[in-house]
C-alpha cells in the first residue's frame, strides 16, 4: 500500500497527491475545499445577521460595514475592502490554461468593459460589487446608493442649480413684482421705480421697495440713497407740499422711439420726473407734459411720471419695434 499521510478535513490520503501541505488531484486544491466550507459558514451567520436586521433595512457584515444587503458569496458588504479581497482571493481556483480553455468553450462569458474576471463591476462613482444595484446604478450599501434610496423614498430629484439673479435694474424690477404681496400692480411699479428713478416717494412706497429688497436682494445697479420721501422731511425743516397726482398719461411708439403725453397735475412747481424702463431704461426731469424718447431698443417698456415734489406716479406702457 502506498505511504499515505492524514490531511485534516479529508482523512488518509496518498503521500504522491501531498505538495508542500496540499493535495493535488484533478486539478483541484485543498484549499478550495477549505474555502468552500469557511464561505458556508461564513454564509450561515450572514444569514441570521440578514434576518436580524431586516427591520432596519440595512445589515452589517462581519467587519463593520453597514449596507442594504450582503454579497452572498463574500458574506461582506458589496464593494468593501473586504468583499474585493474576497473577490481577488476567488478567482483563481483554476489555472490559466483550465479559464482558457473554459472561456473557448463559452462556458465563461465575456464580461466586457467594466467588469473584472472576478466577476465584479465598477458603477460611476468607481465601487466595485458584483452588481448594481438596478434602482440606483450603484453598487448596494455605497454611500451614493444610500444617498440616490433616500432622494428616492423623499420625492427629490438633485438637480443642478441654475442661477437666475437679476443682472440690470429693470429685471431687478420685475422679478420684484412677482414675489410681492399685490403682484404687478400699479402701485407696487409705481414704488419701486419710483426709488429706482430717485424720486420722492411716499413713505408707504418706501417700504415697498425695501420690503422688495429683503425678498429678492439689493438691485444689481444700485439705487439712490437716502430715499427721499414727501411725507417726512427729507431735509431739517417742514417738508414741501406734495405735488398732486398725474392723469391721462398715455406712451405711443414714435419712430425708433416712445412719446409719453399726460395731464399737468396741481401743484407740481419741481415739473415732472420720468423713468422708462424696458430694454433700454433711461429718467429725465421736464417742466413740460409732453417728452420724446428716441433711438430705443426693440422691445416692450413702461414709463412712470411723477409730478415734483412728491407727487402719486402714473405708470403706461408701449412697445417700440
Amino acid at each position: 500500500m502506498a505511504e499515505e499521510l492524514k490531511v485534516p478535513g479529508l482523512g488518509n490520503v496518498p503521500k504522491k497527491y501531498v505538495i508542500g501541505g496540499v493535495v493535488v488531484g484533478g486539478g483541484v486544491a485543498v484549499i478550495v475545499f477549505i474555502r468552500a466550507r469557511s464561505a458556508a459558514k461564513q454564509a450561515a451567520a450572514n444569514a441570521a445577521n440578514q434576518t436580524a436586521a431586516q427591520a432596519s433595512g440595512t445589515v452589517t457584515d462581519p467587519a463593520g460595514n453597514t449596507c442594504a444587503a450582503l454579497d452572498p458569496d463574500s458574506g461582506y458588504c458589496p464593494g468593501s475592502p473586504e468583499d474585493q479581497e474576497w473577490q481577488s482571493e476567488n478567482s483563481g481556483y483554476y489555472s490559466s490554461g483550465d479559464l482558457a480553455s473554459e472561456e473557448a468553450a463559452g462556458e465563461i462569458p465575456d464580461t466586457g468593459t467594466g467588469v473584472s474576471t472576478a466577476g465584479l463591476v465598477t458603477d460611476p462613482a468607481g465601487n466595485q460589487c458584483s452588481a448594481v444595484d438596478p434602482a440606483t446604478g450603484y453598487c448596494p450599501g455605497t454611500p451614493q446608493d444610500l444617498a440616490a434610496l433616500a432622494g428616492t423614498a423623499s420625492g427629490a430629484v438633485p438637480s443642478s442649480p441654475v442661477s437666475s439673479a437679476p443682472t440690470t435694474n429693470s429685471a431687478w424690477l420685475q422679478d420684484a413684482l412677482t414675489v410681492l404681496p399685490g403682484g404687478d400692480s400699479s402701485a407696487n411699479e409705481a414704488a419701486l421705480a419710483g426709488v429706482l428713478g430717485g424720486l420722492t416717494v411716499t413713505t408707504a412706497q418706501k417700504n415697498i421697495f425695501l420690503e422688495a429688497v429683503g425678498l429678492v436682494g439689493q438691485p444689481p445697479g444700485g439705487y439712490p440713497t437716502p430715499i427721499k420721501t414727501s411725507d417726512t422731511s427729507a431735509q431739517p425743516g417742514s417738508p414741501a407740499k406734495s405735488a398732486g397726482p398725474v392723469n391721462g398719461l398715455t406712451l405711443k411708439p414714435s419712430g425708433t422711439g416712445v412719446q409719453a403725453k399726460w395731464s399737468a397735475a396741481t401743484g407740481a412747481t419741481g415739473g415732472y420726473h420720468w423713468v422708462l424702463t424696458g430694454p433700454q431704461n433711461e429718467s429725465g426731469n421736464t417742466t413740460s407734459t409732453v417728452v420724446t424718447i428716441h433711438g430705443l431698443k426693440k422691445g416692450a417698456y413702461k414709463i412712470e411720471v411723477q409730478g415734483l415734489p412728491g407727487g402719486v406716479a402714473a405708470v403706461a406702457d408701449a412697445s417700440v419695434g
